[in-house]
């Protein structure tokens, strides 16, 4: 259900246009509105949802499959990834650090 809710709120724009335009035009087309512009602007408001379909119903689909979109146990798993990358390079920094303590110390008697 979650997805066909996300799917459509992705798609109400391009209803709107599809639909809510054309009618608006026709309207205003009987009540005065040069036929020919009336027809120019559905056919453009048609083409222009059609495109917009096309697109929004790919986001809304790759939405709702977690293509897109944040997903709150990925986050955390990757803050805690991060975090312990972190860690790991911190102890590293040490083990490096003493490593050069001891070259140091080594070549001290080796003179």
């Amino acid at each position: 259900m979650k997805e066909k809710g996300i799917l459509l709120l992705y798609l109400v724009p391009t209803i709107l246009i599809g639909v809510i335009v054309p009618s608006i035009t026709v309207y205003y087309s009987i009540h005065g509105l040069n036929p020919l512009m009336g027809t120019i602007i559905v056919v453009s408001a048609l083409i222009v949802a059609a495109g917009l379909g096309v697109v929004q119903s790919g986001l809304g689909f790759a939405h709702a499959s977690g293509i897109v979109g944040g997903n709150e146990k990925d986050d955390e798993s990757l803050r805690v990834l991060r975090a312990t990358v972190r860690s790991i390079a911190d102890e590293e920094d040490d083990i490096n650090t003493i490593l050069r303590e001891i070259r140091d110390v080594l070549k001290g008697e080796t003179k």
